[in-house]
């Protein structure tokens, strides 16, 4: 295979200078990229993330100057993937995790790639930089990737024992987990044997302390068995019951045989008892038949009784046991902030009290509490507290990137967004937090292992549970917040995850969708404080001033694909201005003034199609005119159905403007379709049909119907209502389909956007306006499994629903500037 070459690195990235290419070079070869640069694409955001949480340590690592990072990455958003085409091939090649481990490790972990992964993985390349010689020349080096690639994503092993300042302290750490599984009950339940071999593996990675094996051969049983002849037994002489086995031939060196050794010594002698059965086994028709009995009632009883729990379970309630309901978080509260003196196991009080508000609080495991950091006078940490005095504290914590680095990434037209977020705390919780006095450094440090801890808490909650009759525990406590925002729907559950520090189940989806600037973080985690705990002797702030953290005003946290309201209010003027050249008789004196019109036209309904409901950019939009149900102000669409189900097809509130644009394209097509009925007969047939209220008389039986809308709203081969004309190769005109690809040829004059912008900017909006979220779920089709909107549990039914939805939609058309035009080759024509 080709080597890396610094012209090769150039032609991959055009945009990069010479300095630039210089320094890509050593990276990708200790990373050992394919010099195809297969999948290369997901080392990079790998990488890139890792970069953004730990600078100075990616500098440190792979000698990349940090005041060159972002101009070292920012390179890749437009590679040359025509001359490349495997740069984002989502499969590594056949065997690469055996030839290139460092190359697929950071394949496999740009998925979960988190703050607390980026220093994990970056100490251990580091580590494994400088001690390359050694692993290599003991060949460890495939081991011991493999190890941390299948370990850290193991539910059952915890991270934090990966994350540490040192090498040396990791390993004592890991040490200690070898201790805890190896000891009492935790080695009958925890204890793997693939993880224990990866577990040793780290630990002689970080101690770099291999000792060199010394192999020992001995037959195992199977061989040793082999050795005889088990088809003729010998009896033995002057015995009834006892018979032997002959010993077949057995090859043997001859070196052995000319010292005298014989090849049997090595066999033990083989005697077998021959004792009498007892009783005469039962011939096989006298045994009787076991059959197992299918209750088909009892399966279906089974399945019913999941389906019950599952939708439970994602439409809780604030009654909910999942929720801490108002008496147990008076007496909770109550608790965790007394100042009386006392330690349980050696752990004082207060600094139980403090871990316990923490888990409250923040909504964070136990685990993931005693791994935060705590700095009083140091520099601020990536993850924790940053106590400077009693009335000034931040809660630093990140939120994990939801995209890949693409060629909007510099665009100025959509919002930045970085991952290092600050969450400014009230007086009170700092004095709190303060009068536990924990060190500097992770909260474990102060107080011991988790199972000590854990043990404490239980047994500070045990005597508050027999103080006031009440059943509150640790994961009650973890989960309440969570639990009550979903209960509640008062605000959006992807603000949580700066808190809780991870991805949670309820914005898998959301979470790509949604951005905000730190402030509004802020505003809404001390309106959440208030209302969740409302017992909470705190003093909400209502402005918030950071010290050390830059552009506030400008960057913010989340989906990178938001655009900024001035960049839509372009690109609509754009569009209106392009409608506003055309004159009636201009329009349609030519075959090409209609072609070129109509495109114009159809390009102005689309953005405002995906602008005003919220459509994902798929493959022909709005398929079919039955869609658009103009009685109810609705559309049905189906932008993510699979092709014979109808899992993700929704009603969702359709904008007046809108509205108003699709019946000017309805009677558009009408024109159209006379005018080209002479050239393009074709196409102009199929737009009568579209138009036609008849065509649904002659299907005549209920699975023709279904099989029309089975083929309708996945019609990508099937010409829709969006079509354009373009000119093949050869110079003939032809009919194409609103695709993705489509819509960007015909885009090129136009503000460079995502086609998925005006998706991202309308969840915004809706959630700036405050919206309930399960409207917001409606119109953008955001739920899981059990969790319909308007089902159920809801108080709400459609036209209500849309009646709501459609005061906020059209106030965020009109600041837009969007416009409802007739078209010029119409009688309704301006």
């Amino acid at each position: 295979m080709d080597e890396l070459t610094e012209s090769k690195i150039a032609q991959l990235f055009p945009r990069a200078t010479l300095e630039i290419v210089r320094l890509w070079l050593p990276v990708l070869e200790a990373i050992e990229c394919p010099s195809n640069f297969r999948s290369l694409r997901f080392v990079i955001h790998t990488l890139d993330i890792s970069a953004q949480f730990e600078p100075e340590l990616f500098s440190q690592t792979f000698g990349v100057p940090e005041d060159l990072i972002n101009t070292f990455f920012s390179i890749t958003a437009e590679p040359n993937t025509k001359q490349f085409v495997e740069y984002s091939n989502t499969t590594l090649a056949h065997g690469s995790k055996g030839d290139k481990p460092i190359y697929s490790l950071l394949f496999e972990f740009h998925r979960i790639i988190d703050a607390q992964l980026a220093e994990i993985l970056l100490l251990f390349l580091d580590h494994y930089s400088q001690h390359e010689a050694e692993i290599t020349s003991r060949n460890k080096a495939e081991p011991t990737l493999s190890s941390l690639r299948l370990l850290y994503p193991d539910k059952k092993f915890s991270p934090s024992y990966l994350a540490g300042l040192n090498p040396e302290q990791i390993a004592k750490q890991l040490l200690h987990l070898k201790d805890e599984l190896l000891s009492g009950d935790s080695h009958e339940e925890n204890w793997n044997k693939n993880m224990r071999g990866r577990i040793w593996n780290l630990i002689h990675f970080y101690q770099v302390n291999w000792s060199d094996r010394h192999k020992r051969s001995r037959k195992s049983k199977q061989a040793l068995r082999g050795s005889y002849r088990r088809n003729k037994p010998e009896r033995l002489i002057g015995s009834d019951h006892l018979t032997t086995y002959a010993l077949k031939k057995i090859t043997f060196s001859e070196e052995y045989l000319n010292n005298g050794v014989s090849p049997f010594e090595d066999l033990p002698p083989l005697s077998v008892v021959n004792n009498e059965i007892l009783e005469t086994p039962r011939p096989a028709h006298e045994i009787p038949d076991v059959s197992v009995i299918r209750d088909g009632q009892k399966s279906k009883n089974k399945k019913r009784s999941i389906n019950k729990s599952v939708t439970q379970s994602h439409n809780i309630t604030a009654l909910s046991r999942n929720v801490l309901q108002p008496p147990e978080l008076n007496y909770l509260i109550n608790e965790l902030f007394s100042s009386r003196v006392g330690n349980i196991d050696g752990i004082d009080n207060n600094k139980l009290r403090c871990i316990t508000l923490i888990c409250l609080l923040f909504s964070r495991e136990l685990e993931d509490v005693l791994s935060l950091q705590i700095s009083t006078k140091g520099t601020a940490p990536k993850t924790g507290f940053h106590l400077r005095t009693t009335k000034n504290g931040v809660f630093h914590t990140s939120f994990k990137s939801t995209t890949l680095r693409t060629e909007y990434t510099e665009s100025p037209n959509l919002h930045k967004a970085r991952s290092l977020l600050a969450v400014s705390l009230p007086s009170e919780i700092i004095r709190r937090v303060k009068s536990a006095h924990l060190q500097d450094g992770t909260i474990r440090d102060s107080l011991g292992t988790k199972e000590k801890v854990l043990k404490g808490v239980q047994k500070l909650l045990e005597t508050l549970n027999r103080k006031h009759h009440c059943q509150i525990s640790l994961k009650r406590i973890e989960n309440h917040l969570k639990n009550y925002v979903i209960a509640t729907e008062r605000f959006d559950p992807v603000l949580l995850e700066p808190l809780i520090g991870k991805e949670i189940y309820y914005t898998r989806s959301p979470r790509h969708y949604a951005w905000y600037y730190n402030t509004e973080l802020n505003q809404f985690v001390h309106k959440l404080w208030q209302q969740a705990f409302p017992t909470l002797p705190v003093q909400h702030q209502s402005e918030f001033a950071f010290t050390g953290v830059s552009d506030d005003d400008i960057v913010g946290f989340g989906s990178e694909f938001t655009p900024k309201l001035a960049a839509l209010t372009n690109l609509a003027s754009t569009l209106r201005l392009e409608l506003s050249k055309w004159q009636s008789f201009d329009a349609s004196s030519s075959l090409n003034a209609i072609i070129d019109y109509h495109n114009t036209y159809t390009l102005h309904t689309i953005y405002m199609l995906l602008c005003g409901t919220g459509y994902r950019a798929v493959s022909n939009p709005l398929p079919s005119f039955s869609f658009a149900l103009m009685r109810y102000s609705a559309i049905c669409i189906s932008d993510k159905d699979s092709a014979l189900t109808f899992s993700h097809m929704r009603v969702i509130a359709c904008p007046t403007t809108l509205k108003a644009q699709l019946k000017h394209y309805q009677h558009h097509l009408d024109a159209l379709a006379r005018l080209l009925s002479h050239n393009r007969t074709y196409e102009s047939n199929q737009l009568r049909w579209h138009r036609s209220t008849l065509r649904f008389i002659e299907m005549t039986s209920k699975n023709a119907r279904l099989d029309w809308h089975f083929s309708a709203k996945n019609s990508q081969k099937n010409d829709g209502l969006f079509l354009f004309f373009e000119q093949s190769d050869n110079g003939e005109l032809k009919s194409i389909n609103a695709y993705p690809t489509t819509i960007r040829r015909q885009s090129r004059r136009l503000p460079q956007l995502p086609l998925n912008c005006g998706r991202h900017y309308l969840r915004r909006y809706l959630q700036i306006n405050d919206v309930p979220q399960e409207l917001i779920k409606l119109q953008m089709g955001h739920w899981v499994t059990g969790e319909n909107p308007l089902e159920g549990f809801s108080s709400l039914c459609m036209t209500e629903a849309i009646n709501d939805l459609l005061p906020t939609l059209d106030k965020m058309m009109n600041e837009i500037g969007w416009e409802s035009i007739p078209s010029a080759l119409t009688r309704k024509r301006q």
